[in-house]
This record gives C-alpha cells, sequence and structure tokens, in this order.
C-alpha cells in the first residue's frame, strides 16, 4: 500500500506504504520534492509489473492564483515505491486554474502494458479543458487530449461474485450496497462508517476489487483523518481502521496492484 498527501505551506507529495493488507503503515515520505512552491491533486496508478506511478500539480508561485501557475509532472518507481525518478512535466505550459471556477477539478491517471494516460484540466484557454498525455517505453509525450475528474470508484461490478458493488454518502455516512440482477434492484445498504463522523463530500469514499473478490474502501473523515475498510466475499465490512491521523484531510483514492495498495490524499497539515 502507498498512500500520498500535499501539506499546507510546504504543500510536498507524500506517501507512505502497507505490504500487510493494511494493518500496519510505514512512515510518510516526501517524494516529488520540487525544491518550492506548491504541490496538490495527486493521483496515483501500478502497472503489472508493480511499476508506481504518481502524478500531480505543481505550481512555483508561493501561493495560489497566480497567473500561469500550476502545470502537471509525473514520478515512476520501478522499485515498488522505494525510490522515485526525477520529476517530468507533461504539460507544455503553466496555466492558471483560478481563471475559472473548476479549479477543484482533479487529476486522473491509469497505467496498463507498458503504457501510462495522465489526464489533467488545463486552463490556458481561461475555460477548464480536457488534456492527457500518454507515455510508452520510458518516452513521456507531450500530445494534449483529453482528462478526467477524480480517478475514483465509486461503483464496480465483480467477476468473483457477479454483483455491482456501489458506495456513496447520505446524510453524512458512507453506505455501500450491491446488486445480482444487473441493477434492477438493489440490497439494503451497509453503513460502512459506522458512529464516525466528519463524513462530507471531501470524504471522497473509494472501492477497489482486490484478489478473490475482496473489496476495500478508503475514505477521510473531517477532524479523524484517514479510513480503511475490508469485505471478504460472504463476509461482513471490517469496522474501519484509522490509517492516518490527522484534523483535515480529504479526496482520497485508492488502487490495489498485486495485492499492493496504493493510497493518495490531500493533507492540510505541516507533519
Amino acid at each position: 500500500w502507498y498512500r500520498t498527501s500535499y501539506t499546507d505551506g510546504t504543500r510536498r507529495i507524500k506517501w507512505f506504504r502497507s505490504t500487510d493488507d493494511g494493518q500496519s503503515w510505514a512512515t510518510p515520505q516526501i517524494v516529488a520534492d520540487m525544491g518550492g512552491g506548491l504541490q496538490f491533486h495527486p493521483a496515483v496508478a501500478t502497472n503489472e509489473d508493480g511499476d508506481v506511478y504518481i502524478t500531480y500539480m505543481h505550481s512555483p508561485a508561493s501561493s495560489p492564483g497566480v497567473s500561469d501557475s500550476a502545470a502537471c509532472f509525473v514520478i515512476r518507481s520501478v522499485d515498488n515505491g522505494v525510490s522515485f525518478s526525477a520529476p517530468i512535466r507533461l504539460s507544455d505550459r503553466y496555466s492558471n486554474p483560478y481563471n475559472s471556477d473548476f479549479h477543484h477539478e482533479y487529476n486522473w491517471i491509469a497505467a496498463i502494458k507498458g503504457k501510462l494516460f495522465a489526464a489533467w484540466t488545463d486552463y490556458r484557454h481561461l475555460n477548464p479543458n480536457i488534456f492527457v498525455s500518454g507515455y510508452k517505453v520510458n518516452q513521456l509525450s507531450n500530445n494534449n487530449a483529453a482528462t478526467a475528474y477524480g480517478g475514483t470508484t465509486k461503483t464496480l461490478y465483480s467477476d468473483s461474485t457477479n454483483r455491482w458493488n456501489s458506495v456513496y454518502i447520505h446524510d453524512g455516512k458512507i453506505h455501500h450496497t450491491s446488486s445480482s440482477n444487473d441493477g434492477f434492484s438493489w440490497e439494503i445498504d451497509t453503513i460502512l462508517s459506522g458512529t464516525l463522523g466528519g463524513i462530507t463530500s471531501t470524504s471522497n469514499p473509494i472501492l477497489v476489487e482486490a484478489s478473490e473478490g475482496k473489496l476495500h474502501v478508503v475514505f477521510a473523515s473531517t477532524g479523524n483523518g484517514i479510513y480503511h475498510t475490508r469485505k471478504a466475499i460472504n463476509g461482513a465490512w471490517s469496522t474501519p481502521t484509522k490509517i492516518y491521523n490527522a484534523s483535515s484531510t480529504s479526496y482520497p483514492s485508492l488502487i490495489i496492484n498485486h495485492d499492493t495498495g496504493h493510497v493518495v490524499f490531500v493533507s492540510y497539515s505541516s507533519g
């Protein structure tokens, strides 16, 4: 498992990992230190070889809102996150996200069969536009064409159980439901967040299926931190476990590759 954050003040991208199904986590470490400015909106992906990719936005300005202040960068690890490459800029120029009311659009990234596709929202034409960059055979392209809002799964189909699964927020709680008849009817919800408070739109619950059909959900709780819960086939959801303690976190994202989970999230603290 990996997870990434950026912090107020310095706003650096951080990550840490777990290799025991989320039971324990390493100490967070800074990756992609640009030596200044602001880094934010991280996204993470792995490929079938276990390589790890992290994209994020970087602004050389000391504060948000400066003209032409943000560009998309990527870093890569070929040793399962032990070390990362130097940052490579994907967007061919900086643009100002404060040109638009949509400056909270987040990055998306996917890696498969030796290729990487990174997408982000670009504001060089004053209005938000979708841009994409492709990666292949250790070469990065600046061909721009598309992007997406947040690569965060809320609904998935499990081949292991032949069921659709969905997580969502309602009445300040995180719910899970499933369907065995292709969505024509859905089971009674299970509340995943238990008695936890601080569930808001920024909690962003992420649903991912691992090996043997096990489901994992990661979410943020304002005032508490980042939580993880899991469910085996025919099992019950586990009690949410706090995997990061902080007063202000938001927008986590999760991906699992070869039984290694990778989490990115936003942290508004200096530690």
